[in-house]
This record gives structure tokens, C-alpha cells and sequence, in this order.
């Protein structure tokens, strides 16, 4: 799962759209408020974006100033190093 998927979040049953990722944790944040967290364990797959749309979100997303932001600044210097 990476930031700009959709997924259900399978407690609440609710869809939520991915803002930013921690791969070390396995954890996402989810768009919208109030800001939620959950274990990937807890989430499938409904939609993957491309790839142009995951870092568009990425970018938007890092422009923030709360969790979701600092992860995503994060997420984007993982994805600079993958591309090196």
C-alpha cells in the first residue's frame, strides 16, 4: 500500500484514501480528518493508483504541517532513493 491508494480499513468498514506510509512500522495514515493510523493488517487493497498520482499525493500531502506531512516527506526521499 502507498499514499494516493484506496483501501477499507476493515474494523470500521470505512474507505479511506492513503496519505503517506511507514514501511518500517507497517502503518499508514489515512486523508481527511480526523488524522487516523492504521496497522497495514488492518487494511486491504481497493484501488492502487499509478504511479504519477502516488507522488502527486506524496507532494501534496508533504506540504502540510502535521503527521501525515512529515511522513510524506519521508515517503518522497525513500521514492528519490529507490530511483537513483
Amino acid at each position: 500500500m502507498k499514499a494516493g491508494d484506496t483501501i477499507k480499513h476493515i474494523p470500521s468498514g470505512e474507505t479511506w484514501r492513503v496519505a503517506a506510509v511507514c514501511n518500517q512500522t507497517k502503518m499508514l495514515l489515512c486523508c481527511g480528518w480526523p488524522e487516523s493510523m492504521a496497522p497495514w493488517s488492518d487494511c486491504e487493497l481497493a484501488n492502487a493508483c499509478d504511479r504519477d498520482h502516488h507522488r502527486s499525493m506524496l507532494e501534496a500531502v508533504a506540504n502540510g504541517t502535521d503527521c501525515r506531512a512529515s511522513w510524506a516527506r519521508r515517503n518522497l526521499e525513500e521514492l528519490k532513493e529507490a530511483t537513483k
